[in-house]
């Protein structure tokens, strides 16, 4: 069930949270407020008909923000990160990923053919605002997407990685002990039984979804987010990230779960991160400000 898109985990205590969410029934109700048709592109990497929601701020700018969302997730439940993105004035992209939503794969890739698509979109921003200033910003899955593709290509600006993964062997090793205590020999054969299955029905080699390796590279400015108490991916995964990381870096941990709304704190840091690092922005930040802001904060 981790791969297959069929047969999505399903956890009450989770569905229960969400469905008394106050955020996301505003988040909901926005959606519908505003309903947008899906942008369709031809992907010539996936060699197939490519699904995204764009929405362009009030405002003419060449300030885009491609959101790049997570594991089971869509355009609909990436609401925040639209309206926070619109509020500051951006244009926003949001790709669906394989797998997901309208797109027809019939197997989640969690990251590995994803890039793809996301460079897809970077090519359809880039020809219809060719001054384009790209921020990307992935949740979880999304994140380890950004991850694998950001330094390959320097039209992006900067990257903001919520709750990435390192390793998704180790990920998958995690999650299973967290659930059932295996001996490691007995999880290895069948963590190597379901990789054999995968590459064979999609061509996958989940061992090779490293983004951790991607660290060496030279990388775009980036802002790792984690929260503490990540049920999902432990917050190990982004302090092991952030400490390779071969360009700018930063990391903001923040109390909550995987799926926790992003308190104000964790939203004001992004927001002067992007300051930061885009240009024409009339509220720059200097290094001492920035120091002065952390200190206070506690970050």
């Amino acid at each position: 069930n981790f791969i297959k898109r069929k047969g999505l985990m399903v956890n009450p205590e989770k569905k229960k949270f969400w469905d008394e969410c106050t955020l996301k029934h505003e988040d909901d109700q926005w959606y519908e407020d505003h309903p947008m048709a899906h942008t369709v592109i031809w992907s010539p990497r996936m060699q197939r008909d490519s699904y995204a929601k764009v929405y362009f701020a009030e405002e003419k700018t060449n300030k885009w923000a491609m959101v790049v969302h997570g594991y089971t997730d869509t355009p609909k439940t990436m609401v925040r990160q639209i309206r926070q993105y619109l509020e500051w004035g951006f244009n926003v992209c949001v790709p669906i990923l394989v797998g997901h939503g309208m797109d027809k794969g019939r197997y989640t890739s969690m990251s590995f053919y994803d890039r793809f698509i996301v460079l897809d979109w970077l090519d359809y921003v880039i020809e219809h605002d060719p001054d384009a200033e790209i921020v990307i910003h992935g949740v979880s899955m999304g994140a380890a997407t950004t991850m694998l593709y950001a330094h390959t290509d320097p039209r992006i600006s900067c990257v903001v990685m919520d709750s990435p993964f390192a390793d998704f062997h180790e990920l998958a090793k995690q999650l299973t002990l967290a659930k059932v205590k295996l001996p490691n020999f007995v999880l290895e054969t069948a963590l190597a039984i379901i990789r054999q299955t995968i590459k064979k029905k999609n061509g996958m080699d989940i061992n090779k979804l490293k983004p951790i390796e991607a660290c060496d590279k030279p990388n775009p400015p980036g802002l790792f987010i984690h929260a503490l108490q990540d049920e999902m991916v432990p917050i190990e995964h982004s302090l092991r990230l952030n400490q390779r990381y071969n360009g700018e870096k930063s990391l903001v941990s923040c109390k909550g779960g995987h799926n926790s709304p992003r308190p104000k704190m964790v939203i004001q840091r992004i927001q002067r991160f992007l300051c930061k690092h885009l240009k024409g922005e009339d509220t720059l930040i200097d290094d001492k400000k920035e120091e002065e802001y952390l200190i206070q904060n506690n970050m």
